[in-house]
């Protein structure tokens, strides 16, 4: 959940880290400005399914 103090930006995008930072997803660390971030190989893995502008992503926590 998103807490109300918390500003999501224009866009919500979905991304991996930086390289070697996976850690980062493990942790849950908060790092991005609303985005949805991934581990790259995770990215990988859903990439072929994505299709700009079309694909509908729904989140139930």
């Amino acid at each position: 959940m998103i807490p109300d103090a918390k500003d999501i930006g224009g866009e919500i995008g979905i991304h991996g880290v930086p390289d070697g930072m996976d850690h980062w997803i493990d942790a849950g660390q908060d790092w991005t400005w609303g985005c949805i971030a991934l581990k790259n190989a995770d990215v990988n893995e859903i990439y072929p399914f994505i299709v700009p502008q079309r694909t509908i992503l729904v989140v139930d926590p």
